[in-house]
């Protein structure tokens, strides 16, 4: 009776929100993310703490104030609302963390307010609601994770753990994605209206992208970096731990993650050059991953191969489409494997690597071969007509 009585007077306190918001915009919708977080945490605590609700009907319970955060927000435009009421669902287990003994309810739960923060951010592109998403709950994991011996949990609820983990990277991904597509269509519309302000001087500009940008305040980074990197690397944390002891299952993670950002680079690569941004994002994450593929299951030596292989993949990849953070990565790659071999050779008693070794030094050679190349005369002088060619293009009128 106590439960339902504060849960009534929550979402009372949202509806007079709703109605006051009409003409008090911001008392209404403080009100209402007061209201809807006093709900989140009366059905929590009703399954979670006190047991009187069982697992159907409190999660039915919050998918719908989930549903009414979403239309609430999206609707009044109000990232104060969204931010105070899911601020209420994801501290409401660190206020029980004594609880921990069910993990795979608790990250359950979260999913479900980082997928009510997934649908917003299909609208809306309020970076602080995702970031608070992610701070919540991989934060609470890591700090449990440090602080209290979780061993036999997680051992009677891994494969779960590494579900919802799984889930949570593909979520954001999402997230990332769509706040790309969003922000490079908001600059796009702006572009197009500073040329039409300005279309005699942009006519006759040469580098008219440039002076755009240059030109217009309203110009937004078309990513979101901090989401892009950090979800993947705390991700890859927790896969770690939670699949410490099994033999090759790192291996095979780092691998999966490598083909799904180099999978999602190569299609961005098809698209448009104002996706190059997000394009490097996915597919540097991916090669991160791919390059600990090898340490994770080779010897020394075979790591040493493998990334001198691997560096002049990259070299190449970085010299044909001009991404300069490619070809470094790959020459990084490749010093480091001529530090290992190095290592082997003097300071190990066995026999010399000589396959590696000589895989190792052809895979130097093309890259050096590839990098003169790049610069050769004939080459410089093929890309200057080009860029001739395209600049002649750019100075004809439209109308031509």
């Amino acid at each position: 009776v106590k439960l339902i009585g504060i849960g009534i007077i929550g979402l009372g306190l949202a509806a007079l929100g709703l109605k006051l918001a009409k003409n008090r915009f911001a008392y209404g919708i403080t009100l209402q993310g007061a209201g809807l977080a006093i709900a989140y945490l009366t059905t929590f605590f009703a399954y979670s703490v006190y047991h009187v609700l069982s697992s159907v009907p409190s999660f039915m319970g919050l998918g719908i104030l989930s549903a009414i955060t979403i239309g609430l927000a999206v609707r009044q435009n109000a990232l104060p609302l969204a931010l105070l009421a899911l601020s209420g669902g994801f501290f409401a287990p660190i206020l029980t963390s004594s609880d921990i003994g069910n993990l795979v309810t608790l990250f359950s739960y979260y999913l479900l307010l980082n997928i009510t923060i997934a649908i917003i951010a299909h609208y809306r592109t309020w970076k602080m609601l995702n970031l608070l998403g992610v701070m919540v709950t991989f934060g609470l994991a890591y700090y449990w994770g440090a602080t209290e011996n979780l061993s036999a949990v997680i051992e009677a609820q891994r494969w779960s753990l590494v579900l919802l983990v799984a889930l949570h990277v593909l979520l954001y991904l999402f997230v990332v994605i769509r706040y790309a597509q969003q922000i490079i269509a908001y600059n796009t519309l702006n572009e197009a209206n500073f040329a039409d302000i300005d279309i005699a001087d942009t006519v006759n500009n040469t580098n008219n992208i440039d002076k755009v940008h240059l030109g217009n305040n309203s110009y937004v980074f078309p990513i979101d970096t901090g989401l892009l990197f950090s979800v993947p690397i705390l991700a890859f944390g927790l896969f770690s731990a939670l699949l410490d002891g099994i033999s090759n299952a790192l291996t095979i993670t780092s691998a999966v993650l490598a083909a799904i950002y180099l999978g999602i680079g190569w299609v961005f690569v098809q698209r448009s050059q104002r996706y190059a941004l997000i394009t490097e994002g996915m597919l540097a994450l991916g090669f991160g991953f791919l390059a600990l593929v090898i340490p994770l299951a080779f010897d020394a030596e075979w790591i040493a191969f493998g990334w001198s292989v691997q560096g002049l993949a990259l070299v190449w990849f970085g010299r044909r489409s001009l991404r300069a953070w490619s070809v470094l990565f790959g020459l990084l790659l490749q010093l480091l494997s001529i530090a290992m071999l190095m290592i082997t050779v003097f300071f190990t008693i066995k026999d010399y690597p000589t396959l590696a070794l000589t895989i190792s030094a052809l895979s130097y050679l093309a890259t050096m071969f590839i990098l003169r190349a790049s610069n050769s005369p004939a080459v410089l002088d093929n890309s200057l007509s080009r860029a001739s060619q395209q600049h002649m293009t750019s100075d004809l009128p439209s109308s031509i």
